[in-house]
């Protein structure tokens, strides 16, 4: 997952399933600015492997926000 931040503020990223259930919770925190990279290893909150098929990754961070979707192959 590629993201960039224009300013130092708390970061939000949450992975969904297609339910609307959040699966885990990627980011939650203070983050600098700058361009970063990040994987997501497939697992939910509690360390179990999710299942294939189609997630959403929805960010915040000050006033910006927005939500991508992603897929996981097993």
């Amino acid at each position: 997952i590629e993201y960039s931040v224009a300013t130092a503020g708390m970061l939000r990223m949450e992975i969904y399933d297609a339910a609307g259930r959040k699966i885990r919770t990627v980011i939650d925190g203070l983050h600098g600015p700058g361009n970063f990279r990040i994987s997501w290893d497939g697992n939910n909150d509690a360390g179990s492997p999710a299942g294939s098929g189609v997630y959403f990754l929805r960010f915040s961070s000050g006033e910006a926000s927005g939500s991508a979707k992603l897929v996981l192959l097993r």
